[in-house]
Parts: structure tokens; sequence; C-alpha cells
């Protein structure tokens, strides 16, 4: 099972905290309905609440203020970012859009309306939104970085990195605002990575006079790029750094620490995956564990159980999470069957992501392992109906390797052995006919697990062979390693060849 990529950009929650000082305290206002003791009453606790960071009580109390002045503007602006800092972004809409828009105050919240939009998954409503402004107009910085963030989110990770290198032309020249820079420096390394040019990365550093250290985000989205350059030991560094200055810095912000170990999951998750890359697989599958809750190594007759997570959790890294730790231990274990349980439902059967996880979509490699995944689950899970009518969108998304060994398994699943041959038959013609090596060798040991299972170990032999021979003119995977040269010994030993296993 292939692994899904990771990156990570976002608008940060503290976008809406200077909204809150709409709030009146004490009473009155162009809004309100008179020097009502009530009234005043009202805004004195919402000021408070405010400061106090409560945000539920909040949106209460600006119910209770709309109820004595309906349409109140401070109240109503209250009440938007309440439910938006309490990640009620679908109610946010719905409060938006029942509004009354007499004095321009919808408009007034334009882009709180896109930003809810945005994180209620509903991008293109959004980013049509955010593009209403005129052309000429002058455009707030944060209004420019949503649409960059959206067109990301869309998979137009190119034209999010030409919006965020112009965001960043915009910048004053002088270094004033560096922590700004900073910020979309680290959005635009993410949007580099996603449109693979992370060769680009160290280049867009200099010439914007930041580096890693910056900004734990900064860092991670680094390590993002080394990944996607395989430079595993050197993410491996970067992640540690990113690590403890996001520990550090949203402590400063007054983050829980149960808000914190949320907010670095992507981390812990990169982390995991570069582990599994190096060869630890062990410690990756600890790392994917925790970051979904799961206890390291459960028991017999333990089942696994998440952690509560919050509504703000990052069900992405949770989705990818899951996949990698179920390709990693595979669905015998108990932790890899409850995660293949999970792949079944990221996608339906055309390979169209949940809206939720639309991020995904931003990696076409991401996209297809996603695909891949959900029909691998459902061979696993004997749902082999379902899995043979993901066979098209397989062929199309993941090639026609992916769509043969998926047949396969699905017709050794049947009892279907011919059927299961002659697939991986056709496809291996196929590779060969196309002079693609590296296909053709993963056909190969796909044929010799095949024929390993049934107890034909001359056959098993000789497809070992081909594959290793295959593998010295492809990309050196399999070949060259002493694991493969001490399989093919003991399935010759297996075979009755005991001469040919001495030599």
């Amino acid at each position: 099972r292939r692994r899904a990529g990771l990156d990570r950009l976002g608008l940060r929650r503290s976008t809406f905290a200077a909204m809150f000082s709409g709030a009146r305290g004490g009473g009155g206002g162009d809004d309100a309905a008179g020097p009502d003791a009530h009234l005043s009453d009202l805004f004195s606790r919402l000021h408070q609440s405010v400061e106090d960071h409560a945000h539920k009580r909040a949106s209460k109390l600006c119910d209770e203020i709309l109820k004595v002045s309906p349409g109140d503007a401070d109240a109503s602006r209250a009440k938007v970012v309440a439910l938006v800092e309490s990640a009620r972004y679908a109610d946010a809409v719905a409060f938006l859009e029942q509004m009354d828009d007499r004095g321009g105050l919808r408009a007034s919240l334009a882009f709180e309306h896109a930003y809810a939009l945005y994180r209620s998954h509903r991008l293109e409503e959004a980013l049509a939104m955010v593009g209403s402004s005129s052309a000429d107009a002058p455009r707030e910085h944060r209004v420019a970085q949503l649409e960059a963030q959206l067109l990301y989110r869309l998979g137009r990770a190119s034209e999010a990195a030409g919006a965020y290198e112009t965001l960043l032309s915009s910048n004053p020249s002088d270094g004033s605002d560096h922590d700004n820079t900073i910020t979309t420096v680290a959005n635009l390394v993410a949007a580099l990575v996603a449109s693979g040019r992370e060769d680009d990365v160290a280049d867009s550093l200099r010439r914007w006079n930041v580096g890693a250290k910056d900004s734990f985000e900064l860092a991670f989205n680094v390590a993002c790029g080394l990944i996607s350059q395989k430079s595993f030991e050197e993410a491996s560094q970067y992640l540690k750094l990113a690590k403890a200055q996001g520990e550090a810095a949203l402590g400063d912000e007054g983050l829980t620490t149960e808000e914190i170990v949320e907010e670095l999951l992507p981390v812990d998750c990169a982390a995991a995956f570069c582990d599994a890359a190096l060869g630890r697989r062990d410690q990756a599958a600890i790392g994917y564990a925790s970051v979904l809750g799961f206890s390291p190594s459960p028991s017999e007759g333990d089942e696994c159980k998440t952690s509560k997570k919050t509504p703000n959790a990052d069900v992405v890294t949770l989705a990818v999470a899951a996949t990698n730790l179920a390709a990693l231990v595979g669905a015998r274990d108990k932790r890899g069957a409850e995660c293949a349980r999970r792949a079944e439902k990221l996608c339906d059967g055309a390979g169209v992501l949940r809206a939720e996880l639309s991020a995904l979509g931003v990696n076409e490699n991401t996209k297809r392992a996603v695909t891949h995944n959900r029909a691998v689950a459902l061979v696993h899970g004997n749902r082999l109906v379902q899995a043979r009518d993901m066979l098209p969108v397989v062929k199309t998304q993941c090639g026609a390797f992916a769509a043969a060994a998926l047949a396969a398994a699905v017709a050794t699943r049947e009892r279907k052995p011919n059927e299961a041959r002659d697939a991986l038959a056709a496809a291996l013609a196929s590779a060969r006919a196309a002079r693609d090596k590296n296909t053709s060798r993963d056909v190969l040991l796909t044929q010799a697990q095949l024929f390993a299972s049934s107890g034909e170990y001359a056959e098993c032999a000789k497809a070992l062979r081909e594959a290793m021979a295959d593998d010295e003119t492809g990309d050196g995977f399999f070949g060259g390693a002493p694991a493969a040269t001490a399989t093919l010994a003991a399935v010759l030993d297996l075979a009755g060849d005991a001469d040919a296993a001495d030599a």
C-alpha cells in the first residue's frame, strides 16, 4: 500500500484575534438600542468573554444582545468570530447568510464569510467570494493570502505559488513586516513542494531573507521539500526543529498542552514517515500510532481505540497516519486492520475524496495513493465486488500494474487462480513491450508471491530471478539487496534445488 505524502499550509486561528475588539463594553454605540442598563451589562459580559477567549459563552451573549437589539453590528461581528473561533464554520456561514445586509454589514464581513466557507470545505464558493472584489481595488493582505490558500487547496499549487510570490513582492522592502514575510514564505514553500518545485525552495528562502529557524511552520514545510527529494535524514532534523519551535511558540500563544499536541500532529506524522523511509519501521509504527491515539502495540484481545479528538482535529493528518500505519504493519495487525477500515472511507468508488479531505488532492501522488489504498482495503475486508468495481479507476489513476495486481488479488480471493495469473501475465507483457523494467520487476515479484502461496516454488524462483535481472537495469531497488538473494536461496531450497540454493 502506498504511503500518502504530507505538507502543511494554514491560516492560523489568530487571524481573527483582532476581530474581537469590535465588541463594546459598558454601553452604547451607533447600533445600540440606547443607554439600556441590561444591554450595557450584556456588552460588558461579552467584552469579558472575549478577553477570556470564552467563545461559547461569547456566542450565547451575542444571541442575547441580538434579541434585545436586532441587527446590532458589533454583536453580529462578534458572533461570527466566536463561531469561527469555536470551529463552528457551517454555523458561521448559516448566520452570515441569514444576516440582514442593510447598511452593508454582511459585505463588511466578506472575508470572514469566505474563510468560514473555506473551513466548511466549500472551496469553490470561497474562492468566488474572495475573487469577486474589483481587480483594480486595493486588496487586504489577508484576502490575498486566503485566495492563495484556496488555490492551493483546490490543487492549483502553481497558481498558489505565483500568488504568494506576488504577495511577497508587495511587502515593505525595509523589513518592517518581517513576521508577515515569514508566514507568507512558509506558505510559498508548501505551494512550491506541492507543485513539484522543491528544488526552488532554497532560492526562495535566500531571496526573501528568511530561514527555516524563523518559524516552526517554515521548518516543517522545508522538511516536506526534503522528503520530496528523498533526503529523509536531513528532513528528520528539520522536523525535530519544527517540533521544538512549535511547542515553544504555541505555548507562548497560550494554547493548552492538548491543543499544542493537536497542532503539531502533522510534524509527528512526517517524522514517522521519515523513520519508515530510513528503515526504522518499529519507531515509525509507534509514531503513527501516537498520532492516531492508539496504544503503541496493542496486546492480544485489545481493541484499537483512539483518544477523543477536538473539533479542530486535523482530519487530513489523521487520514495520512492511518493509511501509512496500515501500509507499515499490515492488515493482520489490529492497528493495521482498523486503519484499513478507515482507508475505505477516505474516498468513494470513483476515487473522489471526501470534502473534508480535499487537501489530500493537492498532490497527485497522494490522491493516487488514497484511491489505491481504498481498493486494497476492500480486498482485505473481503468486499470483492466493490474492489472489482474499482478496477477502472485504479487503472486510470494508478496505472496498469496497480490494476493488474488488484485484479489478481480479487481473483485469488475468489479462488480463481488462472484469472489471477492471466491478469499478471498481461501486465508483464505490456511492461516488456514498453521496455519498462521497473514495472516488469514489480509484476514479476507479484507473480513470485502468487506462486509461493500455491507451493509452486520452482516457478517462484524463476520469477524472482527475472525480477532481479530486470532490476539491475532499473532503479536498483531490489536486485542488489542481500535480502533478495537470501529469499531466492530459500525458495530454491524449497523447490528441491539445493545446488542452485548453495550457489
